[in-house]
């Protein structure tokens, strides 16, 4: 009987591995903003702006005859260095997306939203002035934790650079007078996960649910359970390299099935009129995993 039973186990268990499906390689496609084709070179530049380092990825544009750029403005989470994003916001400017990356905090202990959002307004600001290919008519505010709630108070409030759309990556809060007070038509996607320890589910919804803006989507990133290797959708999964407080190294297919195209679809969809139709943000392809098996999950109001 126990030989029995343990050949049922070991069939079992073989069954199991024999359904799992590879993680999805990264797409090849000149158009898919996942891709790992670029059509910029990529120049980082670092400024000082009242005491603070403004980190700035400028997609290469010396023979471009002025092109100016969309802007992503990114907040870091608490003690999370700029190494953590540095693929994603390298990946960007590669895709000709500006990205602006403000110190707009005092460190760790730092809890004073308003001027911590003021601040990274107004670093953002700065940075538009110094590089004239930086378009400020096409903005989007973006963080992740306590970047993303500070993000969410710059937007609220009337200093600064001003966005034209918010993608909150797990927001650790927000401010009741200055969330209520985000433009009716600033468009908001606040992303959480669904392996996050760190943030609370109900404070995200709450949060979204006290959003006043006229457009706006909630996306719940599914973990990669069915596959081999599993790949878990924690509170991390935003980074690109390993930290004392979590994370791992390299991109994975949250990046270029995920945060790649949820950001570039922001910004082109600013390109592009507004008009909330880009298809890595607003339509299919946000929740596509690059497996059929499963999608991420959201939930729009519109």
């Amino acid at each position: 009987m126990k030989l029995l039973l343990g050949f049922a186990l070991s069939a079992g268990l073989f069954a199991h591995g024999a359904l799992a499906e590879n993680l999805p390689s990264q797409p090849k496609s000149v158009e898919h903003p996942g891709s790992d084709v670029y059509a910029y070179g990529v120049t980082k530049e670092v400024f000082k702006s009242n005491g603070r380092d403004v980190s700035v990825y400028l997609p290469d544009a010396e023979l471009l005859n002025g092109e100016r750029f969309p802007v992503v403005v990114f907040g870091a989470g608490q003690a999370s260095p700029e190494e953590a994003y540095e693929m994603t916001l390298t990946h960007l400017a590669g895709k000709g997306v500006a990205v602006i990356f403000p110190e707009y905090s005092n460190g760790f202990f730092d809890q004073n939203w308003s001027r911590m959002g003021q601040d990274y307004a107004n670093l953002a600001q700065a940075a538009v002035d110094r590089f004239s290919q930086l378009d400020p008519n096409k903005v989007v505010y973006t963080g992740h934790s306590k970047g993303g709630y500070v993000a969410g108070v710059a937007a609220g409030q009337t200093t600064g650079l001003r966005p034209q759309s918010l993608v909150l990556f797990q927001p650790a809060g927000y401010l009741s007078r200055e969330w209520s007070s985000v433009p009716a038509d600033v468009p908001m996607t606040i992303i959480y996960s669904d392996a996050d320890t760190i943030i609370k589910r109900g404070d995200v919804d709450e949060m979204f649910e006290a959003s006043p803006v006229t457009h706006k989507q909630f996306l719940n990133v599914k973990s990669y359970n069915s596959t081999s290797p599993r790949l878990e959708a924690d509170h991390f999964f935003l980074f690109s390299k390993k930290t004392w407080i979590g994370g791992r190294d390299g991109i994975s297919p949250f990046h270029y099935y995920g945060v790649f195209g949820w950001l570039v679809g922001a910004a082109q969809d600013l390109v592009d009129g507004s008009e909330l139709t880009n298809p890595y943000l607003y339509g299919d392809e946000a929740i596509n995993t690059g497996l059929e098996s499963f999608q991420h999950e959201v939930n729009r109001n519109w």
